[in-house]
This record gives C-alpha cells, sequence and structure tokens, in this order.
C-alpha cells in the first residue's frame, strides 16, 4: 500500500508531466525527491513549484502591440493605415487614467466607461484602480480578437503623459500598466519638431508649462528616450514612400501587410484625425514660422540635441 508521501509525489509527477506535455510551454525537467528526508524543507518545495508557475506565466503572456507618437506628428494618419492592414484592429488614443475626455462642470453621461464612472465617485487609490481596469480590458479585448484571427494595436494617447503641465512623466503610463501582462511589440513615429509644434500651435494645444519651443523639446527627448533608433519611424519617411515605411511596420509589428491600405485607410475611424486631412498620402508645405519662433529655435540647446537624435537638419528650413 502506497504511503502519503509516495502519493504526494506521484500526483507533482502526474502534474509535471502534463506541463512538459503543453504546447505552450517548455520546462526544464524536475527531479522528485524519493523521500520526506531528501527535501531540506518544505520552503524548498514551494519555491521549486513557485518556479514552475512563474516560468508559464511567462510564456504565456499574450503579445500586444503599441504605437507612440506626440500630437500633430503625423500619427493618426500612419496610424489609419495601419488599422486599414488585413485583420487589424487599432483602439485610438488609450490611456488608463487621462482625464482629457471629462472636461469641467457636470459629471459627462459615460454608460460604458467604467474607469469614468467610478473616478466620479472618487474612491481611495484610484489610479491603481484604473490601472487594473484598463489592463483588465485590453486582456479581453485582445483575447476576443485574437479568437478571431486578429491583431489588437494600441495608440497611446501619449499627449496626455508628456505634454501636459509643469511637469511630464519619465515613462507612458500605458506601458507601465501593460508591460508585466504582455510581451509589448513598440513602435514610435516622429516628426520634425518644427512641423508639430507648429501644428500644436495651431490647434491650441499647447498644455504644457512653459509654452516653449525650448520646453516642447524636452518633454520629445525625454518621450523617445525609452525606445531604441530602431523602434523610430520618420513621418517624412512615410510620406515620400508609404507603402514600402508601412510594409517596415508591419514586419515590426508582426503584422499582415497589403498594399491595398492606400486605398482604404481614408475610411478608418479614429479618434485624434484633426490633422489637415485628405484622402492622399502626400508632403504638406510647412506652416509659416514667426519671428519669434525663428529665434527661439536658434537659441533652443534642446531642439539640436533632439534632431540630432532623430537625424534631422539643425536650420530652421530644410
Amino acid at each position: 500500500m502506497k504511503s502519503d508521501f509516495e502519493k504526494f509525489r506521484e500526483v507533482i509527477n502526474q502534474s509535471i508531466s502534463v506541463i512538459d506535455r503543453s504546447q505552450r510551454t517548455e520546462f526544464t525537467k524536475i527531479d522528485i525527491k524519493n523521500t520526506i528526508a531528501d527535501f531540506d524543507d518544505a520552503d524548498s518545495l514551494l519555491s521549486r513549484c513557485e518556479e514552475i508557475t512563474s516560468k508559464a506565466t511567462r510564456k504565456a503572456r499574450p503579445k500586444i502591440r503599441i504605437l507612440h507618437h506626440f500630437a500633430c506628428s503625423g500619427g493618426t494618419i500612419i496610424s489609419k493605415s495601419i488599422g486599414a492592414l488585413p485583420n487589424v484592429f487599432l483602439l485610438s488614443e488609450v490611456h488608463p487614467t487621462s482625464t482629457l475626455h471629462l472636461g469641467t462642470g457636470k459629471p459627462k453621461y459615460l454608460p460604458t466607461d467604467i474607469s469614468s464612472l467610478v473616478r466620479y465617485t472618487n474612491p481611495p487609490e484610484f489610479d491603481s484602480l484604473a490601472g487594473n481596469l484598463f489592463c483588465s480590458s485590453i486582456k479581453v479585448v485582445n483575447e476576443h480578437i485574437e479568437k478571431y484571427g486578429g491583431n489588437v494595436v494600441l495608440r497611446d494617447h501619449t499627449h496626455a503623459d508628456f505634454c501636459m503641465g509643469k511637469i511630464c512623466r519619465k515613462k507612458s503610463a500605458v506601458l507601465e500598466v501593460l508591460e508585466d501582462e504582455f510581451d509589448i511589440l513598440n513602435l514610435v513615429t516622429v516628426r520634425n519638431p518644427i512641423d508639430s509644434f507648429l501644428s500644436l500651435s495651431n490647434n491650441n494645444w499647447i498644455h504644457f508649462t512653459p509654452g516653449t519651443f525650448e520646453s516642447y523639446c524636452k518633454r520629445y527627448l525625454i518621450f523617445i528616450s525609452q525606445f531604441n533608433q530602431k523602434q523610430i519611424i520618420k513621418y517624412e519617411n512615410f510620406v515620400a514612400k508609404p507603402e514600402k515605411t508601412i510594409k517596415k511596420i508591419a514586419n515590426r509589428l508582426d503584422l499582415p501587410f497589403s498594399d491595398s491600405f492606400i486605398n482604404t485607410f481614408p475610411v478608418i475611424a479614429v479618434t485624434g484625425d484633426s490633422g489637415r486631412g485628405g484622402e492622399y498620402i502626400e508632403k504638406r508645405p510647412r506652416r509659416e514660422i514667426s519671428s519669434l519662433l525663428a529665434k527661439e529655435i536658434k537659441k533652443s540647446k534642446s531642439f539640436k540635441t533632439l534632431v540630432k537624435k532623430l537625424g534631422y537638419k539643425t536650420g530652421v528650413v530644410e
């Protein structure tokens, strides 16, 4: 008759065998001891079990793709082009804790926005709760879309992190919330900071203080410091060669590619579609630079550092 320990050992071995056969994970064989005396202590066994669980969790993490860019830098048209690729589902301007959509005054009617409705109740540690709600929602959406053979792409609302108030974040809030639960494929799109700042000013979207060009470039440097050069795509290259650039993006984000996006991107509906619009991807003339801004550009040390990192010329006119 088997002892209780022998039965326990048999169950553990059967469990490890099941894990070994899993198609989703691979594990090193673990030698289960023959007697209780062979174990150093109960904590040793628990530690080994936790190691197995930890490995299974890490290897089973779902994949998610995230686009990052500053406002008015051409991110909308690039996002729409990616959203027009086969089986791609783009969630535009996501953020776990932003309040920009709430405005001021009386609470808005937001029946499906659980996070905002909870915010109105003013609970303790709301940002932590909002992060958990955000992560859980992305998981549910991702699982649903993957079940039907699709791919979810998130468009990070970077403006909320780096271009609001006196102090900006050091890291994307979306990344902080999702990086422990997902394997993330990141891609950053940039535009000459002169052009994006001009557009930002034209839209009255300078929400940071001081609202200077130097401050803008400092924030841009903090933003791109999260990423490496291989993750950065220039808007100017996109408008010059859209098919080639979107194919490059699709490869980096492990997405299916079809050059049909060039005809279908205008019908993709996204938030933040505030640029000059149009059904064609083409280079647009630079907005007029005031004499005051021209002086700011020439004096800005951060601008010189930024354009060097991004590979732009330092002159006002290119």
